[in-house]
Order: C-alpha cells, then structure tokens, then sequence
C-alpha cells in the first residue's frame, strides 16, 4: 500500500470517527510516518478470558467485543470502503 493512500485512509477513518463522535477510534501519533505499515485503531478492544480453551465463554467475548464496536464499524463503513476498494487493484 503506497504512503499517500494510507495517510488518505487513516485521515479518513480519523474524520468519520470524529464527525461520528467516536471517542474509542484513534491512532498512534506516528501512523502516518512513511514506512509505517499496521496500525491498531480501536481503543478498549479487548476483554478477559478465563479459560482460553472455553470455546463458549471465548465465543460469547467475541459477541461482546462485535457488539461494542458495532457504531463504530457502522460509522466508519465509508471511510473503510475506500480500502476495499483499493485492494481490488493490489496483487495477494
């Protein structure tokens, strides 16, 4: 992914979470930097598993988790669709 999309992209999801109210969307100072490649931008995106080896209670956490991120997936869709987009012209 070349340096001018990503910044494109990153401003982007910062501008949707912003005109959106999103308070738990936001990145690292230096997410823009050229060579930077991965970014986390979901801010209290994780919960405690007791057992990992408790399919259920770690498929119940990945409800809660697809829950509370929901108005934000919702929210920053437009943004995002920009990188689907852009993918589609990117060798796997």
């Amino acid at each position: 992914m070349d340096h001018g999309f990503r910044s494109g992209l990153i401003n982007a999801i910062i501008d949707a979470a912003a005109s959106k109210g999103l308070r738990n969307v936001s990145f690292q100072r230096t997410a823009t930097n050229e060579g930077k490649k991965f970014s986390k931008f979901l801010g209290k995106n994780s919960l405690t598993i007791e057992d990992a080896n408790d399919a259920e209670e770690i498929a119940a956490g990945m409800e809660v988790l697809l829950k509370r991120f929901q108005p934000v997936f919702d929210g920053l869709a437009n943004a995002m669709g920009q990188f689907l987009e852009h993918g589609k012209d990117e060798e796997l």
